[in-house]
Order: C-alpha cells, then sequence, then structure tokens
C-alpha cells in the first residue's frame, strides 16, 4: 500500500508539462467541511490536483441555511471561511426553498438559485481579485455563478459538466434559458461524450467549445491493499462473499435493488458506502453510511465486488475507484458506461431487471479465478484514468480560455 495515501496522485505521464504557473482561478462549487465531509470529495479532488499544479484556487461555496434543519448535517453549518486543504474557502449563507413547481412556468428552485449566485456574487466583490478564469462546477447553480462573476470581473468564465441528467434542470428551465447559459461560457468541459452531444445537440452549444476529459482517480490513493488485513481495519468478517456498493442511497444509485438481488443468498454480506434516504438494512448488511474519503479504498480492497446498478451517470467517479483497486464491476449495460466499461472488467445487466443483477452477481462471486482475471483487467485499465492527468488537461484548457479573454455577456 502507498505510504501516503492521502497525497496528490503525482504518477508518470506522458503529457508533459501544460499551461503557465499561478493561474488564478475562483471556482463555484460545493466543497466538504467537517459538517459534510464526503460532500463532492471528487471536485476536491480536482481542485487540490490543479493547485498542485500551480493554480491559484479560490473556492466560493455558498451554503444552504436549510442545512440547520437537516439530520445529514447534524443541524449545523460549516464556517463562512475558512483555511482547508491549503484554499481558503468561502461559504457564504444563501435560502433555498423546497423544489416546488408553481403555476405560469415558475419554480422555487429558481429562486434558490438566484439566492447562491447573489450569495457568490457578495463575496467576489468583497475579494476583488484579480482572477484570469472563474470556474463552476455543474450548470446549476454553480456554473450559473460562475458566469455571472466572470461578467462582473471581467474574466472568461468556464464550466464543468458531469452531470447524470438534465431532467432536474429541464424541470425547471425552458431549453432556450439552457441553450443561453450554455453560451455564455467560454469553453465547458465535459467528463463524458454523451454529455458533449447532449450540450450540442440539444441546447445547440458550439462544439468547438467543450472539451471532453473522462474523469480521473487519485491513483495512489486507490490502490489495492491486501484484503484480509482491510477486512480486519473495517470490521468485517474474515471469510465472507462481500459486495459493496459506493454512491447516494438513492433509487438512481439502486441500493435497494442491490439488496433484493442478493436476498436469496444470505451467505452474502453487502457494504454501502455513502447518504440519502434508501438506507438498506437487515442481517446482510455489514454497513451502511458515510466514511472518510481517505478510508474509502480501505473498504473497496475488503469486499470482493463492486456493484451499482445506476440508471444515469455521467462518468462514474466510484466505478473507476473501484476498478482502481481491482474490483471486478456489475453495473448497467447502458450508454454512459460505454468506453469505461468492458466484458474483461465487468458484467453490465439492465439494472432494473432483479434476475439478471443477481446472475451477476452470483456468477461473480462463484468463480473466484474469473475474479482474479478481472482484478487485472481493471488495474490496467483504471491506468488510463488518472486524475494528474486529467488535471493537467483542465488546467491547458483553462489557460487557453483565459488566454482567449471573451467575458460572458
Amino acid at each position: 500500500m502507498p505510504a501516503d495515501r492521502g497525497a496528490p496522485d503525482r504518477g508518470p505521464s506522458d503529457l508533459g508539462a501544460v499551461g503557465r504557473e499561478g493561474l488564478r482561478l475562483l471556482a463555484t462549487c460545493n466543497y466538504p467541511s467537517d459538517v459534510r465531509p464526503s460532500l463532492q470529495v471528487f471536485v476536491r479532488a480536482l481542485l487540490l490536483e490543479l493547485r498542485a499544479l500551480g493554480a491559484d484556487v479560490t473556492v466560493i461555496a455558498p451554503e444552504s441555511i436549510a442545512n440547520l434543519t437537516k439530520p445529514v448535517t447534524g443541524f449545523r453549518m460549516a464556517p463562512r471561511r475558512e483555511d482547508r486543504d491549503q484554499l481558503r474557502i468561502h461559504r457564504p449563507r444563501y435560502v433555498t426553498l423546497s423544489k416546488v413547481p408553481l403555476p405560469f412556468g415558475l419554480h422555487t428552485s429558481r429562486w434558490g438559485t438566484r439566492s447562491y449566485v447573489r450569495a457568490a456574487l457578495g463575496v467576489a466583490e468583497q475579494l476583488g481579485g484579480p482572477y484570469d478564469v472563474t470556474y463552476g462546477h455543474f450548470l446549476y447553480p454553480h456554473g450559473l455563478a460562475a458566469a455571472v462573476l466572470g461578467r462582473k470581473l471581467g474574466v472568461p468564465a468556464v464550466a464543468s459538466l458531469g452531470e447524470s441528467s438534465f431532467s432536474r434542470y429541464d424541470n425547471v428551465y425552458e431549453e432556450r434559458e439552457i441553450g443561453d447559459l450554455l453560451a455564455r461560457f467560454t469553453g465547458v468541459v465535459a467528463n463524458s461524450e454523451l454529455i458533449k452531444d447532449r450540450c450540442v445537440q440539444k441546447y445547440g452549444l458550439a462544439a468547438d467549445k467543450v472539451r471532453v476529459f473522462p474523469n480521473g482517480v487519485n491513483r495512489e490513493l486507490f490502490a489495492p491493499m491486501d484484503r484480509r488485513t482491510a477486512r480486519h481495519r473495517c470490521g468485517l468478517p474474515p471469510d465472507r462473499a462481500i459486495i459493496i456498493s459506493v454512491g447516494q442511497l438513492v433509487e438512481r444509485k439502486g441500493p435497494l435493488r442491490v439488496m433484493k438481488a442478493i436476498e436469496s443468498r444470505p451467505e452474502i454480506g453487502a457494504v454501502f458506502l455513502g447518504e440519502g434516504p434508501q438506507v438498506p438494512s437487515g442481517p446482510q448488511v455489514l454497513f451502511s453510511g458515510v466514511v472518510p474519503h481517505e478510508e474509502v479504498p480501505i473498504w473497496l480492497s475488503a469486499a470482493d465486488l463492486f456493484v451499482l446498478p445506476t440508471l444515469d451517470e455521467g462518468c462514474s467517479n466510484a466505478i473507476l475507484e473501484a476498478m482502481s483497486c481491482g474490483l471486478p464491476i456489475v453495473s448497467s449495460d447502458l450508454p454512459f458506461n460505454d468506453g469505461l466499461l468492458d466484458e474483461a472488467v465487468s458484467l453490465l445487466v439492465d439494472p432494473l431487471d432483479p434476475s439478471q443483477l443477481s446472475t451477476a452477481v452470483f456468477t461473480l462471486l462463484d468463480d473466484p479465478g474469473r475474479r482474479e482475471e478481472m482484478k487485472a483487467a481493471a488495474l490496467t485499465s483504471a491506468r488510463h484514468f488518472r486524475l494528474s492527468d486529467r488535471a493537467q488537461r483542465v488546467l491547458a484548457f483553462l489557460r487557453e480560455c483565459a488566454d482567449r479573454g471573451s467575458v460572458p455577456r
């Protein structure tokens, strides 16, 4: 196991040095805190890689006052300002309301988005800059805030899109509005060809504005360790067949479908790393909840198989992390997994068909030799998805956009 599992991924790359040091980046996004340590950890990982490459990163991460009413936050809020991970994090407060459609095409989500943007703008005006580019991770509200801040500060804006679906936007905004927002960005980073095609074909975004950079994994942090040692550290039984699923405990990710798939084999144990309303229960559930991100590789290494019957994804970080730990994958036979998974590393099924899911899980658990072959293939495949490589490409594109100098309208 690597000596420092929390270090940025500094592995070898054939990309060479990219970009110039000192790019001044103002990012609007969610960011982990002591209140929500698992919040958007993949965004944190990318920003830390950009910082390690020489970018000067400032983060504005507005926090809803509704968090005071949520058990998941312990009815607390993160500090308004803190130095975390050697970054200055600003968390102005904003107001959100329930996501309720209203007459005449109105929606309460619009009010929450406006409040978010105003909060971010207030901090940006206080900070003043100078900045070279603004960067919003996800389109609403973070990307919209980046566009508004870019216009206010007189710098280009870039959006990074990895949404599993745009349906939540389509339910609130007209297609024309989404297209107009995308057109305001100097550049757009998409983590899959599917997202690029959606932006170009449905919303009219110019194709030359988009770069596709699939997600990457820190392969120093996410590396296989001895299974028996991992199980001891996680408090898991040493000899039981164990599957693991990582992601929000929601219908889209399918934790309850996973439990349904294994219920006929009570000797199989299951681990679920995540939070949400669909919390699995029963004697087969060995653990369900959130662990620190740096401990996720230990839990992955303790399992025999990774299972994620998800209904929609951009480019799944959880699958990449599981592959990097050498786990065979059972996931969805849907287009978002194209280019990420193949038969050498996975069995792909209809995520809504319990019999297909059961058959795939049982087939691999009952064939340790095949799992070993898939482990080797997964480790080889994961080498193509290094976070350090992705960060270099993103930084080069951000510099390219900054050099263009176009300001959002």
